[in-house]
């Protein structure tokens, strides 16, 4: 069984190239992402990494340094959220409050043309270089000569007056930037300049402006309304006085006469009705009072009990005087009896008070009849006058709709006269107590730093580009990198089995030594150990190191001799009887390795039977190894192809010395290489680390032959260990720096 026969695959297809299927539990899954595959990528394009870095942080500050210093001030203004009116006004006439709508309504106020119209004027920007180039001062000598002899640029087109006002106003809309503070009424003024103090101004000048304009129209407008109300007030005057004259003159005419707001012939009515319903009650009072007193006369009264009667200061003392004759005569009867003189005269008395008492209640009934009449008289000429006023009431109602009419027109026209009066009134006592709706709430100050470019932030943010830009570089490099690193790379991109690496030797060794004199000087370094675990990977592969070994490449610089020439020494040194055949007859490979002259019996002579093998043969003094060498000037080197006797060669090596390396020539360039790997139980194809370009071994695997093919392994040459363990952590060679101080 040959060296690399465990890494061959079991079953495959004639013709295929030998795979490995070792099942190895370092090796990544597929099917998920190793964060440490890409951090050793960035660690391998670190240089390219911080190369694009660097270079877009440097042409971004490039790019910053040559943009123009821009500052920024900002004046502050708050809109009045209440109406401070100091003259006293009607509702209409008050300020209105700000809201929401207002506030943004004020912002594009604020970046009007016509109030940047008015900061250009007030400030005379015309005159200020920034603004009006026209103004900077005249080329001098030298720019006048070149101009003069038409090296200068083209002169600038003189504007006319409206269009640089027209060119200024334009540059301070384009720098002036207004906004709400969040949801407040208070708003940012905020320009933009290549001069500090041309912002702060500018920024306060709008602010001014705005505030002065607001004051300005509030001012005009009471103005105007003065004005214009003081000439509506004369004809207003007027037209009430001849609309209420004219009201006066219909009632005249037509008897409208009234007091109170009534008409007199509704007042007149109003008087004839009340003294009827006193003058009707009036009248039954007196009837019912002569009815009764005669219905008790009627009952045999005689009348003393009537109620005028007895309301009567005259009946009253005569009812007295008839009790005091009564009692009197009461008393001469029972003291004198009926025949007493005095009781007769008493008597007599009696009878005359009485009779003068029915006199006056005759009387008494008599006025009561006159009463009632008189009552009943009054009544009648009363309902009389009473129906006569109600027919002028008729006519009276007639003529109001008339009146009516132009007393709406007079109360209109009094009332339009009495609103513009006041007004006017108003108007005249706030001429003079005008104030603007908002305030400066903070000038702007002149900023100590420009606010564009802002170089730090570029600088971060270009920094974070580039890292970001370097990283995808990096990568892209690192995908598009045909060259093969560590096994795995071998392995899956090539489908051979991984044999070892072989490090550069300045990168192991602490001084300058020819790696071949390296093995046999340092055999304990770790260059010489290098050798020695190849040949221990070929020896635990078959169980024993492959009796010939070919050593080739795909391209030629892959130290083909050298490696040779390295193995082969490390193989004589283990005392093993081991010969190096050059079989590169175009090159002097294994003589330079050695130091020797290629001129002298080679392996061409051999072939064409001029020299023995003995005569051939070179040994290494100092180790024993034979060497087999070839002519770098023959031209012969066809004659190993063709024949039997380059086999017949190797047969004869195999049996007189343990081990046979043949350095061969590289594979893609030399046709006879395919021959002699053929010849070999193993094959080390050479593979120059991050350099060789995988497509290029693969060309060069599909020139061997299938049985070639079956004992074929890569070896990495030319490893820098310094730099491996940045390139993955399957190798034993990542591990060199932790391991390199144990061959000291």
């Amino acid at each position: 069984m040959t060296a690399l026969e465990p890494y061959r695959t079991p079953e495959r297809r004639e013709g295929a190239v030998a795979v490995s299927d070792r099942r190895r539990s370092d090796r990544p899954s597929a099917d998920r992402l190793d964060f440490r595959h890409f951090i050793a990528a960035l660690r391998r394009r670190l240089g390219l990494l911080f190369g694009v870095t660097i270079a877009v942080v440097a042409a971004a500050a490039l790019f910053v340094t040559h943009q123009p210093y821009v500052y920024s001030a900002t004046a502050e203004i708050v809109l009045n959220t209440r109406d401070d009116q100091i003259a006293p006004t009607s509702a209409q006439a008050g300020s209105e409050l700000p809201n929401a709508d207002r506030a943004d309504t004020e912002v594009e106020v604020l970046k009007s043309r016509a109030l940047a119209e008015s900061v250009a004027a007030a400030l005379q920007l015309d005159a200020n270089p920034a603004f009006n180039p026209t103004t900077k001062a005249s080329p001098g000598i030298a720019a006048g000569l070149r101009t003069a002899v038409g090296l200068g640029g083209a002169a600038p087109r003189v504007r006319s007056p409206a269009e640089t006002q027209r060119a200024i106003v334009d540059t301070l809309q384009s720098n002036l930037k207004v906004t709400r503070s969040d949801q407040t009424f208070a708003l940012d003024v905020t320009y933009n300049a290549a001069s500090a103090t041309d912002a702060a101004s500018i920024a306060n000048e709008f602010a001014r402006q705005y505030i002065a304009g607001q004051l300005r129209r509030k001012t005009d407008q009471n103005r105007s309304a003065i004005t214009l109300l003081s000439s509506r007030l004369d004809s207003l005057q007027r037209q009430a006085q001849s609309d209420a004259e004219r009201v006066q003159g219909y009632r005249i005419a037509h008897n409208l006469l009234s007091t109170s707001g009534s008409s007199l012939t509704e007042q007149e009515i109003s008087s004839y009705n009340l003294a009827v319903t006193t003058a009707r009650a009036q009248a039954v009072e007196d009837r019912a009072r002569l009815n009764t007193a005669r219905a008790q006369l009627r009952g045999g009264s005689n009348g003393g009990d009537a109620g005028e009667a007895l309301d009567s200061t005259v009946v009253g003392r005569l009812r007295e005087r008839e009790a005091e004759v009564s009692g009197r005569l009461a008393t001469l009867t029972d003291r004198y009896g009926a025949q007493y003189p005095d009781v007769a005269k008493t008597r007599s008395e009696l009878a005359d008070v009485q009779g003068q008492i029915k006199n006056e209640i005759g009387r008494i009934i008599s006025n009561l009849e006159a009463r009632v009449s008189v009552s009943q008289q009054r009544l009648d000429s009363l309902t009389g006058s009473l129906a006569t006023a109600r027919g002028g009431l008729a006519d009276t109602n007639r003529s109001l709709a008339g009146l009516n009419d132009l007393d709406r027109r007079a109360k209109a026209s009094q009332a339009v006269y009495e609103s513009y009066l006041n007004r006017y009134k108003e108007s005249v006592a706030q001429d003079g107590t005008e104030h603007a709706d908002a305030r400066l709430l903070s000038n702007a100050e002149p900023p100590l730093m420009p606010s564009s470019p802002k170089v730090l932030l570029s600088l971060i943010v270009a920094a974070v580009l580039g890292v970001g830009l370097g990283i995808a570089v990096a990568i892209l490099t690192e995908l598009q990198f045909t060259g093969l690193t560590t096994s795995e790379d071998v392995e899956r991109r090539l489908g051979l089995a991984y044999l070892g690496g072989i490090p550069l030797p300045t990168s192991v060794m602490p001084r300058s030594t020819s790696p071949v004199d390296l093995i046999f000087d340092d055999p304990k370094s770790g260059f010489a150990e290098v050798f020695r675990s190849l040949r221990e990977t070929l020896r635990q592969a078959a169980g024993e190191v492959p009796h010939v070994i070919a050593v080739t490449s795909s391209l030629p610089g892959e130290s083909i001799a050298m490696t040779a020439a390295c193995f082969a020494r490390g193989l004589a040194l283990s005392g093993e009887t081991t010969i190096l055949v050059d079989c590169d007859v175009r090159e002097q490979g294994v003589a330079t390795a050695f130091g020797l002259s290629s001129r002298r019996t080679d392996i061409v002579d051999i072939l064409e039977g001029k020299a023995s093998l003995d005569e051939a043969i070179v040994f290494d003094e100092a180790t024993g190894l034979g060497l087999l060498l070839a002519d770098a000037a023959s031209d012969r080197g066809d004659q190993l192809v063709f024949g039997t006797r380059v086999e017949d060669l190797f047969t004869q090596l195999r049996i007189r010395f343990s081990y046979v390396v043949i350095a061969t020539a590289p594979l893609l360039p030399v046709a006879e290489t395919r021959s002699i790997v053929a010849l070999a139980d193993a094959t080390l194809l050479l593979v120059r680390w991050r350099s060789t370009a995988d497509h290029a071994v693969r060309a060069a695997m599909r020139l061997l032959s299938i049985k070639a093919l079956k004992t074929t392994g890569v070896v990495l040459t030319n490893i820098d260990m310094r730099r491996q363990a940045k390139y993955g952590a399957s190798d034993q060679t990542a591990y060199f720096e932790h391991y390199k101080t144990y061959y000291r």
